[in-house]
């Protein structure tokens, strides 16, 4: 019996999670530190490292019990609400933690480090990650701060990375 409590207890969870995404939507946010690569040119790779934590330490200080947040590769966090419905109430917390980091000096190496962001925010049951990652793109060739997700976005996209593609070609 003692053998089988975790894979039962990792079957309920599976179970539980599935239920979840069945009723409730997911609420994404995926966050990229603009121009990182300065920073870790500028002040070195340590100065970078201590950048990301603080940051992280900062999207965690402000969040609520309900709001989750996942460190992605290179520059990105992902920050994902399981329980809030209300979607514009998520956006708008989003945006207000853009803002305030915005403002805020990050203190290293005796220098007051600034930084922006740039988001994509996702809402629904499916590829939420996905959706919030086109979101994010697309904010970040506008050159904006933050982009809600909807449909017509992933049309916009494949236009983007055509274009991409095709400029790729030319400089060949």
């Amino acid at each position: 019996w003692t053998l089988l409590m975790p894979i039962l207890l990792a079957k309920c969870l599976e179970a539980i999670t599935l239920v979840h995404l069945r009723f409730f939507p997911i609420l994404s946010a995926t966050i990229n530190i603009d121009s990182f690569k300065n920073v870790n040119d500028l002040y070195g790779f340590s100065v970078g490292d201590q950048l990301l934590n603080d940051v992280s330490a900062f999207i965690k200080n402000l969040c609520t019990e309900n709001k989750h947040l996942y460190k992605l590769p290179n520059d990105e966090y992902a920050l994902m609400n399981f329980n809030q419905k209300d979607e514009e109430v998520f956006a708008n917390q989003v945006q207000s933690l853009i803002k305030k980091m915005e403002q805020t000096a990050f203190t290293m190496s005796d220098s007051n480090i600034f930084i922006t962001l740039s988001c994509g925010i996702a809402f629904g049951q499916e590829s939420i990650l996905i959706k919030a990652d086109a979101a994010l793109s697309i904010a970040q060739n506008k050159n904006i701060s933050f982009v809600k997700y909807d449909d017509s976005l992933d049309k916009k996209e494949m236009q983007i990375k055509n274009l991409k593609s095709i400029s790729l070609i030319k400089d060949a």
